[in-house]
């Protein structure tokens, strides 16, 4: 009997210390202690969902007894609000779908706004994210109860401790009273917006707002306020260290009897854990803003076959132009039109040789291959030029520019990212049966080595295989270029000399950070436009580069879009990379830390 009543008493404690456990591991509204969700819900999104605009990373957060390691996001919404959150696949929320977020945070996401579900709370917790396929939950970090809150703050001059996370209580001042406001992450997971403001000796003054008795520190005799910030406090206490004795704040006191007090710390007089999350830093790469470009739109007006004139490449040129010189770091660029073989090698040999700065060449117009070769076709006033083209008689000697001429003459920049964009044909177009067999002796006779188009650090999931519909390319080849983009393959190879230069450099420091992006596969056919329009890959391209998006992200965007617009030619962009570090075109729009300290916690 005895030892029956020993195992139930065992029994029993089992089952109040695994109860008392679950408790613990329930994520929980921060002022109701409402269940949100389950720890086990906890979900990372790098391998189902493509990230848009924001920071996204990894962090230990401190939500129970120990750390959790989990992916986190931050935006700015509408508002210009940073918002930090984590991602779970349940919850125990009031999902108001009605509240749409108007955002871009997600591609191809909706997100609505939920609250807490108790009638006397109903605090803004997070976002429901969906589309069609599948839907999962943001929680602001911000509103979850947990060890993380506890973080303290303290005085910048002695590290004595003022107030911790949770005390924050963001309180708008009078509106009228607000020079501007910033918006900024305190202790790694909390977004507010502080105001600036003129005091009453006309000083600005930032300031954050904390519940008025949790503020640590001495407390003066009350003067009236003059500043006029706050509606129903009329006066103030002015808050000293109570270890230095520096003046660090002020304590309001409402004029409504019962009023709560409030509490303002001076921004300057805080030390603290002013950072973003280590995973949403900025890289150096999307930093460089010594940033050139070289842009190239041919629509080959000189050529006597109408067929053959793309007047879509212009538009491109110009939308290319805009969008890298509206960037936050935008692009020095050189625009050329209708540009000849001479012209743009010329472009390309005189840019700077600097090692710190990006160099982009972007190409619209024609492009052709023969046997592991990719070529893009120059414009030219010379009739010989045309007829080289379409007839049989032409030997080795071509205007025509092989792509490997163009990259060798980017890495010799010394550049430390190289970007090399062309939105032209990659296979062979109306006048395929056209091409000379001396040509193709031609490409026959090259070194072996020389053909081997693979390279290093691939994006494995960006760059897409090829679809294999030769009917339908065989289809596509007979039809004008206004469907597609290809020319005859008139070839001249690169010389020896300018093959070693490839190979060596590819060799070197120099062969790291390259980015090759091409509108289609390896011999496969590109979409043009009209005379009003862009061609596709350029369209959906030119979308994208202002977003806070890294190469691989953007590309995965651009070939997401390409897939929902594909017509009846299939065409399917690659990219080639060999960066070390992501890089954005639009550099992220990050919070102003500079008037911080440089040591940190």
């Amino acid at each position: 009997m005895v030892h029956i009543l020993s195992t139930l008493s065992l029994c029993i404690l089992f089952i109040y210390l695994f109860i008392c456990n679950a408790i613990k591991e329930y994520l929980k509204c921060r002022r109701c202690q409402h269940r949100v969700s389950w720890r086990s819900n906890i979900v990372n999104l790098r391998e189902h969902v493509s990230f848009g605009t924001g920071f996204h990373g990894s962090e230990d957060i401190h939500l129970f007894e120990e750390k959790v390691h989990t992916q986190v996001h931050s935006f700015k919404d509408e508002k210009n609000d940073y918002h930090v959150f984590l991602t779970v696949e349940d919850v125990d929320i009031d999902c108001r779908k009605k509240n749409k977020v108007k955002s871009d945070w997600f591609v191809g996401l909706t997100a609505a706004e939920c609250r807490c579900p108790r009638d006397w709370c109903q605090r803004l917790v997070g976002w429901r994210f969906q589309n069609v396929d599948r839907h999962f939950y943001g929680l602001l970090v911000k509103e979850l109860h947990g060890p993380h809150l506890k973080g303290w703050l303290w005085c910048q001059s002695c590290r004595n401790h003022l107030f911790q996370l949770e005390d924050i209580v963001p309180k708008d001042p009078v509106s009228s009273k607000i020079v501007y406001k910033e918006s900024t992450i305190i202790g790694r997971v909390f977004g507010v917006r502080v105001p600036v403001l003129k005091d009453e000796h006309g000083i600005l003054r930032k300031i954050l707002t904390v519940t008025g008795d949790k503020l640590m520190g001495n407390r003066g005799d009350p003067v009236k306020a003059g500043d006029g910030w706050f509606k129903d406090y009329k006066e103030f206490c002015p808050v000293c260290c109570s270890t230095c004795e520096e003046i660090i704040g002020r304590e309001y006191k409402a004029t409504k009897k019962g009023g709560d007090t409030l509490a303002v710390v001076f921004w300057e007089k805080i030390g603290g854990q002013f950072t973003i999350p280590t995973g949403l830093r900025s890289l150096p790469y999307s930093n460089v803003s010594d940033r050139k470009a070289i842009i190239v739109g041919n629509t080959y007006v000189s050529d006597p076959d109408t067929r053959n004139k793309l007047m879509c490449c212009a538009n491109d040129a110009d939308a290319m132009e805009r969008e890298l010189k509206s960037l936050r770091l935008p692009f020095e660029v050189r625009t050329l039109k209708n540009a000849t073989k001479d012209q743009i090698i010329s472009a390309l040999e005189n840019i700077p040789t600097e090692k710190d700065q990006v160099v982009l060449f972007y190409f619209s117009g024609h492009g052709s291959a023969e046997k592991g070769f990719h070529f893009i076709v120059p414009d030219s006033d010379d009739r010989r030029h045309w007829e080289e083209a379409t007839t049989t008689s032409s030997t080795t000697t071509s205007s025509y520019i092989n792509i490997r001429q163009i990259e060798t003459l980017l890495m010799k920049t010394g550049a430390r990212v190289k970007i090399s964009i062309i939105d032209a044909c990659r296979g062979t177009g109306q006048f395929h049966d056209q091409v000379s067999e001396e040509c193709r002796k031609a490409v026959d006779d090259l070194s072996r080595s020389y053909l081997d188009d693979d390279d290093d650090g691939v994006f494995e999931e960006a760059s897409c295989t090829q679809v294999e519909e030769r009917d339908d390319e065989e289809e596509n080849s007979t039809q004008s270029t206004d469907e597609n983009r290809a020319a005859t393959t008139s070839v001249e190879p690169s010389s020896d000399e300018n093959g070693r230069d490839f190979r060596r450099l590819n060799e070197s420091h120099q062969g790291y950070g390259f980015v090759k992006m091409y509108s289609c596969a390896d011999d496969t056919l590109s979409s043009a436009g009209d005379r009003t329009s862009l061609s596709n890959f350029t369209k959906h391209l030119v979308s994208e580069m202002t977003k806070e998006l890294s190469i691989y992200r953007l590309f995965q965007h651009v070939n997401t879009l390409m897939k929902s617009d594909a017509g009846r030619l299939k065409q399917v962009p690659r990219v080639h990379s060999t960066l070390t570090e992501p890089f954005r075109f639009q550099t992220r729009d990050l919070p102003d830390f500079s008037h911080l300290p440089a040591n940190r916690d």
